[in-house]
C-alpha cells in the first residue's frame, strides 16, 4: 500500500468532511450546498475505500492525524472542525464501506445538533439507535 497515496486521500477526506460540517452549520440538510458537499465527501470516502477498507480520522495534538502523525499541512482548513470534535470528546471517527448519503447526512446533523450537545458516547449511542454501523465514533 502506497503510504503517500493513503495520506493524500486522508487529507482530502478531512478537508471535505470539514467543509461539509461548515456548510451544514450554515444551511439546512436539503440546501444545494450541503447536498453537493455531501456528495463530494462521499466521493472522497469512495476514493479512500479503494486503498483501505476502513478510514480513520484520528485527532491528535489538535489536528487530524494519520498513523499517529498530525496532518499539519491542512491545519487551517480543518481547525474549527477539530475544535468542535475535541469539545465533544471525539478522538477518532471510523468510516466503513457501505456508508450511504443518508447515514452521512444524519451523522453530520448529530454532530451539528445545538440542542442535544452530544459527546462521543452520545454520538455513538445515536448511531447505534439509527442502525448506522458504517460510522464509529471513539472517545
Amino acid at each position: 500500500m502506497d503510504q503517500a497515496l493513503v495520506k493524500h486521500v486522508i487529507k482530502v477526506l478531512a478537508k471535505n468532511f470539514s467543509l461539509l460540517l461548515t456548510e451544514s452549520s450554515l444551511y439546512p440538510p436539503q440546501h444545494p450546498n450541503v447536498v453537493a458537499q455531501t456528495h463530494q465527501t462521499l466521493a472522497s470516502l469512495e476514493a479512500a475505500f479503494k486503498v483501505m477498507p476502513e478510514i480513520y480520522l484520528d485527532i491528535l495534538e489538535g489536528q487530524f492525524a494519520h498513523e499517529g502523525i498530525p496532518l499539519y499541512e491542512i491545519k487551517h482548513t480543518v481547525e474549527k472542525t477539530v475544535q468542535m470534535l475535541e469539545v465533544k470528546e471525539v478522538k477518532c471517527i471510523c468510516f466503513k464501506i457501505g456508508l450511504t448519503p443518508q447515514h452521512l447526512s444524519l451523522f453530520v446533523q448529530m454532530l451539528s445538533d445545538k440542542i442535544k450537545h452530544l459527546n462521543a458516547e452520545g454520538l455513538q449511542g445515536e448511531l447505534d439507535k439509527a442502525s448506522i454501523a458504517s460510522i464509529i465514533v471513539e472517545k
